[in-house]
């Protein structure tokens, strides 16, 4: 029954594609046994036996040459196949065959693009073009042939044939200005989106590339002509409104400029990235200008937007970013949690609020978020530093090392975030007191950044603190103070080296500077100026200082001890 099926499809197929069928002529035994051939080929086909069907067609090709349906049966059957050669050679006998028969004529011209023949695909194309002018794909598959023959102008006049049939259409118009611009034809472009203008008086869209284009060329005032135009049709349209208020900020006057589009601001139909693309270059201007109103409005547009659009991530992201960088870090720490709940996938945001927890010191917090932020991103090493920071901050230094081992399994190459891997694990494993491993740390981050005055200077109290390494220590305190002089905290470190190798004298010079260059509100620069002098003998002086460090914040045991004693304890 299945076969009784397929032989009445393919007779009623062949009546199509068979030249030997539908003839007035009885036909003859040979064109019988042809008509046969034909159809137990077709039936092979069918079934999927492609290597007998395609030696069925071979064996009525070479006993029916004129037979162009097997041809045309031959080429879709090598192309399934993947033997282009074989294909476009059977497709191009069918359509010699049967000039008039658009299936082969197709099946060739789409087989030569395949096979990157562009001249001949053009030369294919344009002659369905020639029988069937009505068919817009052939149009555009012959000129898009020209364009890969690099003969653009030549595609231009194949569309050109197109739009005599159809009239001016935005597909061929927008074709024929791409050809131009990139082959520096800017007039002739200037026609073809005219024509759209012009055919489509109301759609803005054309109007814009229109102005583009003289944006492009450098004719701003036609480009200025078309945007009124644009307002004309469409008073809120944000690009038109943005590109007329450009001439304040070309003009130095960017409160002017940043008023005049806060009515673009408040409009929620207004796309949402044109708003962000404005306001992103303020960021750094925010934080520079000394224009306290200039400051005032980017700020008051930031809020704007988290107004206007409250479900959009990235409204409070750029507004938490505005008050960050003009100090508002508390605020910015609000904005960016939203920024987070409304979209918990953008990393840099999650990371931003992480380092605020920490410049804020709320290392609870910070605790409790980077591990949160770990079953977001587990592969990323700069939660698990943030998450060591944090346990540094509450002095669980063995947790602290725990989560600063592991960012160091994550970091891969990244240089910077390794180095500050190594100074805090130096600095937890210093107060763990495995002072080997402390000093191993230190000269890692030293080796990855020899002049850093930070690690130097901490490096260098801390050998002091233990007074070991005192010669290293000194040498690496004299540096830090080189390259950033005047900084108390490395006066007092300096001076507090020369007093763990026992030179009172020069600790004193040293200590007195860093309380000169703004140190006499520090408690551990005042309690180290009070040891100087206990240790020359001033024990009243001593006491003083002592006492000014517990006011200024010391609540040591061992200071309170000093001082009701008035006696130096180490």
């Amino acid at each position: 029954m299945k076969y009784i099926i397929i032989v009445a499809l393919l007779v009623g197929s062949l009546l199509e594609t068979n030249p030997l069928l539908g003839q007035d002529n009885r036909p003859t035994q040979k064109d019988i046994d042809i008509q046969q051939l034909y159809i137990e080929a077709n039936k092979e086909k069918l079934i999927g036996n492609t290597d007998e069907a395609i030696t069925l067609f071979k064996e009525v090709m070479s006993k029916d040459k004129g037979n162009h349906g097997a041809a045309y049966e031959l080429a879709k059957l090598y192309q399934e196949q993947g033997d282009k050669e074989k294909s476009i050679a059977s497709a191009k006998q069918a359509a010699e065959l049967d000039p008039n028969n658009e299936w082969y004529q197709l099946l060739y011209a789409d087989l030569l693009r395949e096979d990157n023949q562009f001249d001949k695909a053009a030369t294919a194309y344009h002659e369905l073009v020639k029988k069937h002018p009505r068919t817009d794909r052939y149009y555009y598959e012959w000129a898009y042939m020209l364009i890969r023959d690099n003969k653009p102008f030549e595609a231009v006049k194949a569309y050109d044939e197109l739009e005599k049939i159809k009239g001016i259409d935005e597909g061929t118009s927008k074709r024929k200005y791409t050809i131009y611009m990139a082959n520096n034809k800017p007039s002739k472009a200037e026609e073809e989106i005219k024509k759209l203008v012009q055919a489509f008086p109301r759609e803005v869209s054309y109007r814009h590339t229109l102005a583009e284009l003289y944006d492009n060329t450098g004719d701003k005032k036609k480009s200025q002509e078309v945007y009124k135009e644009i307002l004309e049709i469409d008073p809120e349209d944000a690009i038109a409104n943005i590109v007329m208020a450009e001439a304040f900020k070309k003009g130095g006057e960017e409160l002017k400029y940043l008023n005049s589009v806060t009515e673009l601001f408040k409009n929620p139909s207004i796309n949402i990235d044109i708003k962000v693309k404005e306001l992103f270059p303020y960021i750094k201007k925010a934080s520079e200008t000394k224009d306290d109103a200039l400051k005032a409005k980017i700020l008051e547009l930031g809020k704007t937007l988290t107004e206007v659009h409250p479900e959009e991530a990235k409204a409070f992201s750029i507004y938490a970013d505005l008050l960050y960088y003009t100090g508002d870090t508390e605020t910015a720490l609000t904005q960016y949690k939203k920024t987070a709940d409304l979209d918990d996938g953008v990393f840099t945001v999650w990371e931003q609020i992480l380092y605020i927890l920490a410049e804020l010191e709320k290392t609870e917090e910070l605790i409790e978020t980077s591990e949160e932020v770990m079953d977001i991103y587990p592969n990323q090493a700069t939660v698990y530093y943030m998450n060591g920071v944090g346990n540094s901050m509450k002095n669980n230094h063995d947790d602290a090392v725990s989560s600063f081992d592991q960012a160091l399994m994550m970091v891969g190459n990244d240089q910077a975030l390794k180095f500050k891997i190594h100074v805090e694990m130096a600095r937890s494993f210093f107060q763990l007191k495995e002072y080997d491993k402390s000093d191993k740390n230190f000269e890692v981050a030293l080796g990855m950044s020899p002049r850093d005055y930070i690690v130097l200077n901490s490096y260098s109290y801390y050998l002091a603190q233990r007074g070991e390494k005192l010669e290293r220590a000194k040498e690496m305190a004299k540096l830090a103070n080189d390259l950033a002089p005047d900084r108390p905290s490395f006066l007092d470190t300096y001076g507090w080296v020369l007093y763990k190798m026992g030179d009172f004298e020069g600790a004193k010079k040293l200590i007195e500077r860093a309380l000169e260059k703004g140190g006499k509100t520090s408690a551990d620069i005042l309690e180290h100026y009070g040891d100087v002098l206990y240790q020359l003998n001033d024990v009243n002086g001593a006491v003083q200082y002592w006492q000014q460090a517990a006011q200024n914040g010391g609540t040591s045991d061992l200071l309170k001890k000093k001082i009701a004693d008035k006696k130096l304890y180490e």
